[in-house]
């Protein structure tokens, strides 16, 4: 395991890496805070039915360092610079390359799911790698017929069959959870006139979006993922005491050990 710094060196450095964690931080180019080895730990949880596969499939997990650019890792040292400006992460499909930037891991804006960027690339990875030829025909069946009862939807959820998937498997994955009220602004406006303004969490779209956007592609993955994903490890938990985020689920609980199960060789066998 790389070395890691900070005031929870040794938390960290009995924590059972898997395959997927220990490769990209070996091949983390800066030193690795305590806080990236747990959100990465957070993270690859949230697949950890899957994840043994990926990793025997080929699939592999870089981390660009915080204010770095995609082509300052090795993997893409030959891109344009420009490319991925605006991307927090990307897969790239021939190499089998999940590649997040490190502050799309470790920073999220929206109260019920902490990664956003990781689960997407990582539903990419399971596209190609997981799903069956047959299943990527139904799924884009399904895609052009959302895009014939609604034209006029522009989101990146609809922008081609392999987003389709990716949002999809995102809102499935991600719990709803009710908006809390942050603060209540008033102030005077034009005229004197008194206003008050109601500020509440940002909740990322959740799996009742799904079911209202397209119920059969929700049948579709509950029918592959229901009780493979546990959507409670996408929600960012309090740590008492501070403001800080982080995911404890795993302490004492032998829920993510060195050897993540699959379900035999090839393609995991009840798809």
């Amino acid at each position: 395991m790389p070395h890691v710094s900070g005031k929870r060196d040794v938390e960290v450095a009995r924590y059972p890496l898997t395959d997927l964690e220990q490769d990209a931080l070996n091949h983390f180019t800066m030193q690795a805070s305590w806080r990236l080895v747990q959100t990465l730990r957070g993270a690859v949880m949230i697949f950890h039915n899957l994840g043994h596969e990926l990793w025997r499939q080929g699939m592999r997990i870089r981390i660009v360092p915080e204010g770095k650019r995609f082509c300052d890792i090795p993997e893409c040292a030959n891109d344009d610079p420009e490319y991925g400006t605006d991307a927090g992460g990307m897969y790239i499909v021939a190499p089998k390359l999940l590649v997040i930037r490190e502050e799309a891991l470790l920073y999220s804006l929206a109260a019920n799911q902490k990664y956003r960027t990781f689960i997407h690339e990582m539903a990419h990875a399971v596209w190609y790698l997981l799903l069956w030829r047959s299943d990527q025909g139904y799924v884009t069946e399904l895609y052009h017929k959302e895009r014939a009862r609604h034209p006029e939807d522009g989101s990146y959820r609809m922008f081609n069959v392999q987003e389709f998937f990716a949002e999809s498997f995102l809102y499935y994955v991600t719990p709803y959870r009710e908006d809390k009220i942050l603060r209540v602004n008033s102030w005077t406006g034009f005229g004197g006139i008194p206003v008050r303004e109601t500020e509440r969490e940002w909740i990322q779209r959740h799996k009742e979006d799904l079911r209202s956007a397209n119920v059969d592609m929700l049948t579709f993955l509950d029918s592959k993922f229901k009780n493979v994903i546990d959507p409670e490890l996408v929600v960012a938990r309090p740590l008492k005491g501070g403001d800080e985020e982080r995911f404890d689920l795993w302490s004492g609980t032998g829920l993510y050990l060195p050897v993540i199960h699959s379900q035999g060789g090839g393609k995991i066998s009840n798809w």
